[in-house]
């Protein structure tokens, strides 16, 4: 194999230097911040989430978001609103309220119990029942005696 000549190496060279500076400007580009993306209208929200079938309220989500400007609570720009729909999906129950749902239902023990009739102004109520009689004797209570339901439970 014969020795390159200087011109072919600086040709050589040059389109080295060229291909650097192509992966260079390609790096920029992809190191670049995304730019925050949200979605075009309050449809968008509502397929994703009938898609997802996740219980999260997408009237409240997008219109909740559109009030902070699509920012997170720490300020920053949201960049992927759907990451956010999946976060909502976890919190779902704070965010849609089953009018079925009771404070008595959320208890998973006897003393979780005792607490939200205590909360009720229901005392201990009566003993040997089980988590959910004493849910429902608690409803029914409440229903019975026209007790004021706690600020809590609204």
């Amino acid at each position: 194999m014969p020795k390159p000549t200087r011109n072919q190496l600086l040709d050589i060279r040059e389109q080295l230097l060229d291909a650097v500076a192509a992966i260079d400007a390609a790096l920029e580009v992809s190191a670049a911040p995304r730019k925050p993306r949200k979605p075009k209208d309050y449809a968008e929200v509502e397929a994703y989430c009938r898609k997802r079938q996740n219980g999260v309220d997408a009237r409240r989500f997008f219109d909740h978001h559109t009030a902070t400007g699509w920012c997170l609570k720490s300020g920053q720009p949201i960049k992927d609103w759907q990451a956010v729909v999946r976060t909502w999906e976890t919190y779902a129950k704070k965010f849609t309220k089953d009018p079925r749902e009771t404070p008595f239902k959320g208890a998973v023990d006897a003393d979780s119990m005792q607490k939200a009739m205590r909360r009720a102004g229901l005392g201990d109520g009566p003993p040997g029942l089980t988590i959910e009689e004493t849910a429902r004797w608690a409803e029914k209570k409440l229903k019975q005696e026209d007790v004021e339901q706690p600020e809590w439970w609204k």
